[in-house]
């Protein structure tokens, strides 16, 4: 779910952070059914077509958008960390590549690579812990 501060982004923002999940989508090469569930929120948040489309461009291509340097509120940036790093372990794996990917972001919003592998640590932790409940909750 999306946070509500970002929900509040400039429509220039809201478009960086779509890039942003897009990239993370992409950064492994393979897009999965779990991700697109992720793509669509973020489109959603969108609010213009032409931006829309080209987000959806980009995934059909596998294509990892570069991104600027941005100027983000510490506290919604962080935010958009958390969201980003529930897509990169959404399909139970972590690659190198994704890994780079997510520090890249992390950099790109002023966060250092220290706290964006916290970040992801604690995505694969909470990943694990939904999957055990899923278990859990398929027990006979």
């Amino acid at each position: 779910m999306i946070d509500t501060n970002i929900g509040k982004l400039s429509p220039e923002m809201k478009f960086w952070f779509a890039n942003a999940i897009v990239g993370m989508i992409t950064a492994d090469g393979a897009v999965t059914d779990d991700e697109v569930a992720f793509l669509r929120e973020a489109i959603d948040f969108l609010d213009n077509i032409e931006d829309i489309n080209r987000i959806v461009e980009m995934v059909k291509q596998r294509e990892t958008p570069p991104l600027q340097n941005t100027n983000v509120d510490i506290l919604i940036a962080r935010s958009m960390l958390f969201y980003i790093a529930d897509i990169a372990v959404i399909d139970g794996s972590l690659s190198q590549r994704e890994v780079n990917y997510f520090k890249y972001i992390g950099k790109k919003v002023g966060i250092d690579d220290t706290y964006s592998l916290k970040v992801i640590g604690w995505a694969k932790d909470n990943y694990e812990i939904k999957k055990r409940k899923q278990e859990l909750l398929r027990e006979i």
